[in-house]
């Protein structure tokens, strides 16, 4: 079994300020079941365990 590792962005791009979201649920789906991320506009974190859930405090 083929495992790749996809990154959508990384630490420096919100250490940059760039906060709007870019990647929609159904796009990130197509790379993968399994991860970890911000929301759009920091708005909450994005836990991807088969199912996307996100954690809005």
């Amino acid at each position: 079994m083929k495992k790749v590792i996809v990154q959508f962005s990384t630490i420096n791009a919100l250490m940059a300020g760039l906060f709007d979201g870019v990647f929609g649920v159904e796009e990130a789906k197509k790379h993968g079941d399994f991860g970890l991320g911000c929301s759009h506009a920091l708005a909450g974190e994005v836990i991807i365990d088969k199912d996307f859930l996100e954690a809005d405090g």
